[in-house]
């Protein structure tokens, strides 16, 4: 009885990983396809490198407050053994992450231009062209420290956020005194 329970919180866990990385490609992709579509100038090329780890801090905290609270909440009151927070964020963090190098994998074998146009302006920053040697990679993985070091970042402010008894943050700015 107690490995159903905890499988089904490892599917929710699962599901929540799933919609950030999903959500994370959508947003990077209509961000630079619109960005694509009137040509790239370098301010553009510059934020390509750390547009997607932005997003991933926005998504991560975002939706690990509004998908993981309830769910911790409704857990702590059926009195029912839980997964801890810390491997439910970390394991959220791990699966977009994932799911996003997976598709725009996927995208990039479809349509490589942008991947190109952005390693043409690495290669165009090498004063000694030893970065034309190297094959262009999917934008995701070419920018895959710098994703994995924001998400590391969202996690954490989503480890703080997203309380062990579910419970939404109470800000008391307005106190009555």
């Amino acid at each position: 009885m107690k490995k159903n329970k905890i499988s089904k919180q490892l599917v929710y866990v699962i599901e929540t990983g799933i919609l950030v990385g999903v959500s994370l490609f959508s947003l990077t992709f209509l961000t630079t396809f619109l960005w694509q579509i009137n040509g790239l100038n370098t301010r553009e090329l510059v934020l390509l490198s750390v547009i997607a780890g932005v997003y991933l801090i926005v998504l991560t905290v975002l939706i690990n407050y509004v998908r993981l609270n309830p769910f911790f909440y409704q857990l702590k009151q059926q009195f029912s053994k839980r997964c801890k927070r810390r491997n439910a964020i970390f394991l959220v963090l791990g699966i977009s992450i994932l799911i996003y190098f997976i598709l725009d994998s996927i995208v990039y074998f479809v349509d490589d231009s942008l991947a190109v146009d952005y390693w043409n302006f690495l290669i165009s920053l090498d004063p000694q062209k030893e970065a034309e040697n190297i094959v262009a990679y999917p934008f995701a993985i070419i920018n895959s420290v710098v994703t994995f070091v924001f998400g590391i970042f969202g996690a954490l402010v989503s480890f703080f956020l997203v309380k062990k008894e579910g419970k939404l943050i109470n800000f008391k700015l307005f106190k009555k005194r």
